[in-house]
């Protein structure tokens, strides 16, 4: 996309390598994945403008690390493109939740928001599940946390970086709720 930036291009990636660990008998897989901003404004010598890395390492169990979703926008209208990135991890044996990241970067400045996906059990109520319950874990009590013990999926830890950007935690918030279910009913 071209922004007040210049040419800009984001890149998505993520590799995988499996190793036999002979001490414990087990494959452990490692799945890694990258995102890069590269300004292209001189095609001769492409600049980075900001790398992204997070892997799920040495897993013996079932493993996941990929991107949910992305997109670019310009919320403030400011002309330099907001880049928002979310993806999952997790290594698991049961039906716990995989981890969920949202970062979004606006130049070289970096808001996220970190917490968990929600996980569809049969037989627990979807309503657990309502898109108008509260998703920020600062912003819910104890009694309430206590109430389940699924209270915490599909919440995020705290909106923090965003304190400086409520336009931006606004935007962030949606797109959370849109991507927080991982096993989502076609």
């Amino acid at each position: 996309w071209y922004a007040k930036t210049g040419n800009n291009i984001l890149v998505l990636s993520t590799s995988s390598v499996s190793a036999n660990n002979k001490e414990i008998g087990e494959t452990e897989n490692t799945i890694e994945l990258l995102a890069r901003l590269i300004n292209l404004n001189d095609p001769a010598k492409p600049a980075i403008v900001w790398d992204m890395y997070d892997a799920e390492k040495k897993c013996i169990f079932d493993i996941t690390c990929e991107f949910v979703d992305h997109n670019v926008t310009d919320l403030d209208n400011d002309s330099v493109k907001e880049v928002m990135i979310m993806y999952k991890l997790c290594c698991r044996s049961d039906v716990s939740p995989a981890t969920m990241k949202l970062i979004m970067r606006e130049g070289k400045t970096k808001y996220a928001l970190r917490g968990k996906m929600v996980f569809i059990i049969p037989d627990i109520p979807d309503s657990l599940f309502a898109d108008t319950r509260e998703i920020d874990l600062t912003k819910i009590s104890k009694e309430e946390m206590e109430k389940t013990m699924f209270r915490d999926w599909g919440c995020y830890e705290n909106a923090n970086d965003f304190k400086k950007a409520p336009l931006f935690l606004d935007y962030a918030k949606q797109f959370w709720r849109d991507h927080s279910v991982e096993n989502a009913k076609d």
